[in-house]
This record gives C-alpha cells, sequence and structure tokens, in this order.
C-alpha cells in the first residue's frame, strides 16, 4: 500500500463529510432567504437555526478549501494517488452522498408544495436545488477525470467562488434577520416576556388567593419565579387599575408590531390569556384584566 493512501483517505473522508455539510448549509441559508422574500405567514424561521446554518457555511468553506489544498499536495507529491481506484471511489461516495442531500431536500419541497406552500416559494427552492445538483454533478464528475493537477487555476476560481458565495448567503441572511447584536436583543427581549409571564402568573395566583389584586410588586416578590428586574438591568413596572385590571410595563429593545419574521420567538402567555409577543421597542406596557385568564368552568 502506498504510504500516502492513510492519510489521503482520512483527508478525503473528512471532505466528504465537510461538503455534506456545506451543501446543507446553503440549502438551509437560501430556503430561509426565500422564505424571508415570499413572506409566507407559515413559515417559522428560527433564528438559533439561522445562526448555526451560518456557522456551519462559514467552518466548512475553511474546511474544505484547507483540505482540498491539502489533498492537492498529495496528487503532486504522488501520481499513483490520481489513477488510483480508491480516489474514485472517494469521489464517487463524495456524488453519492451531495446527491442524497439534494435529493432528500427535493422530496421535502415537492411535500411542501403538495401541503399548500406557495408556488413563487415552491418555483424559487427548485430552482435552487436544480442548480446546485447540476453543479454538484458537473464539478464532482470533472473533478473524478481530472488527472493533471499541475495547474492550479481550476482550484483557486473554485475556491474563490466557495468564499464569495458562503460570504453573500451570510451577509444576506445577516441583513434578512439581523446581525449579532440584533439576535442579543431578540434574546433579552423574548427573557422579558418570560418574566412578564411570570409576573402575571403570579398576579392571577395573588388574586385567587386574596379576590383583589395586589397594590404593588413587592407584595408578591418573594413568590416563586417573579422577577422585579430585566435581563437589561431595567425594573418592571405594575399598576392596579380596578378591581381587575392591571397594568404591565417594560424596556423592550425590539419592535416585534411589524415583524412579519420573528412570529412566534417568546414566551407563550399562562393560562391562554393576551400574550407579551407584540410591542413597540422602549418603555412599552400592557393592560391586561384578570378576567382575560380565569375562564368559568365549563357546563356538564
Amino acid at each position: 500500500m502506498n504510504k500516502n493512501t492513510p492519510l489521503f483517505t482520512w483527508l478525503a473522508l473528512g471532505q466528504v463529510g465537510v461538503i455534506y455539510l456545506l451543501i446543507a448549509s446553503y440549502i438551509s441559508l437560501t430556503f430561509s432567504l426565500v422564505d424571508y422574500l415570499i413572506k409566507d405567514p407559515l413559515v417559522y424561521q428560527n433564528s438559533g437555526g439561522l445562526n448555526i446554518s451560518m456557522s456551519i457555511a462559514l467552518v466548512s468553506t475553511v474546511l474544505v478549501i484547507v483540505l482540498a489544498r491539502s489533498i492537492g499536495k498529495l496528487y503532486k507529491a504522488d501520481s499513483e494517488l490520481i489513477s488510483s481506484s480508491l480516489r474514485k471511489w472517494l469521489g464517487y461516495l463524495t456524488m453519492f452522498v451531495s446527491g442524497t442531500v439534494l435529493t432528500v431536500d427535493a422530496i421535502v419541497v415537492i411535500s411542501n408544495f403538495f401541503n399548500g406552500d406557495t408556488t413563487a416559494s415552491f418555483i424559487y427552492k427548485a430552482i435552487v436545488l436544480a442548480i446546485l445538483m447540476v453543479l454538484v454533478f458537473i464539478g464532482f464528475k470533472r473533478e473524478i477525470n481530472k488527472t493533471d493537477y499541475s495547474n492550479n487555476l481550476s482550484a483557486k476560481i473554485i475556491a474563490w467562488g466557495l468564499i464569495v458565495v458562503s460570504a453573500a448567503l451570510i451577509t444576506a441572511t445577516m441583513l434578512a434577520f439581523g446581525g449579532p447584536q440584533t439576535q442579543k436583543d431578540r434574546r433579552i427581549d423574548q427573557q422579558t416576556a418570560i418574566d412578564l409571564s411570570n409576573i402575571e402568573y403570579s398576579l392571577v395566583s395573588y388574586y385567587n388567593v386574596n379576590a383583589k389584586l395586589p397594590a404593588d410588586l413587592s407584595d408578591i416578590a418573594g413568590d416563586y419565579s417573579t422577577p422585579v428586574v430585566g435581563a437589561d438591568g431595567s425594573s418592571y413596572t405594575y399598576k392596579a387599575i380596578d378591581e381587575a385590571k392591571f397594568e404591565l410595563c417594560a424596556n423592550f429593545k425590539t419592535n416585534t408590531k411589524d415583524d412579519s419574521i420573528i412570529k412566534k420567538e417568546y414566551a407563550e402567555p399562562v393560562y391562554g390569556g393576551p400574550s407579551f409577543n407584540l410591542h413597540d421597542s422602549g418603555n412599552y406596557c400592557f393592560t391586561h384584566s384578570i378576567t382575560d385568564f380565569i375562564k368559568p368552568a365549563p357546563v356538564r
């Protein structure tokens, strides 16, 4: 066995896995951008998932280039590897894995179309998959049949192409869904919504016991999961309007009232009452009533 065969095998297998991750991240980011442009109200955009896809795209791009260069150096040092059956076997394996990923995504896209996905969304996603399938097939077929690695021009073109595509997808995703600071602000607002829901739960519990609302938050501050200070350090404010109606105020960093992308990033309301999902940025107050949460017993 050639002394370079074990190293080549591991590098090639690593390249298979990284290419799989790269293609999957490209599909995820592209489909999310399509859904953003189409503004499908039934699609829930998970910012956490997009962050993972962007990270995978960035890391995979670097690894693909590094692994390709390392394998290219092995080809130059040992020309026998170029004509080896192992190289072709691994090449077809890479093509098979990539084709499997694209085929599965094509099935999902078609299934979503039959499930009511918009025609425009289906067409754009189908075009994306078709382009990726053609590029993957042509690229890997050409790589398998390639015998001359003395000229690195094609490898450099592919490397720069991957860099440009990855940078474009990541930049477009950040522009559409927000960069790191926006994501941080959304997480803080998410925690604020959770805190307000917990305060509301304590208010309802207090009312059930005392048949009235507390005078201020200090009356329930000792209860379980009743925060009085937000994640950003600002205090929550409470005011009893009448016997059953109250007002809760908090400082929010984002405006979700007009946000068609972030639909359920925040905490669900307790008892099925009004939620804290929709708010303007800055200090925002919610006026709720105990009657929103205490439902009459069902008639039996």
